[in-house]
């Protein structure tokens, strides 16, 4: 957060911004975007995204992404549901 390391538990920074940070694991399999916006009124806005990356050299990606990928889904919708709830909740 304060662009002090380049590494972070399993993720290596890939790219680093004012306003957004690219983290790729160390296999090179996922990466995840991050990006913060100022809102009016001092509130921040946090965008962020994630992807699974092809095999490298190829445009395959790893087997068990198609299988695991309606567990993502719902466990990301999931997790977004409970974020929402939350900030409400701190209204």
């Amino acid at each position: 957060a304060t662009g002090e390391i380049a590494q972070f538990a399993a993720w290596d920074m890939e790219e680093r911004t004012e306003t957004q940070l690219l983290m790729r694991d160390l296999k090179g399999a996922t990466k995840s975007w991050f990006m913060v916006e100022p809102l009016p009124g001092g509130s921040t806005r946090l965008r962020f995204g994630s992807v699974v990356c092809p095999k490298p050299g190829t445009a395959d990606l790893p087997r068990l992404v198609k299988p695991l990928m309606r567990f993502h889904e719902l466990y990301s919708k999931l997790l977004l549901k409970g974020a929402v709830a939350r900030l409400k909740a701190q209204r």
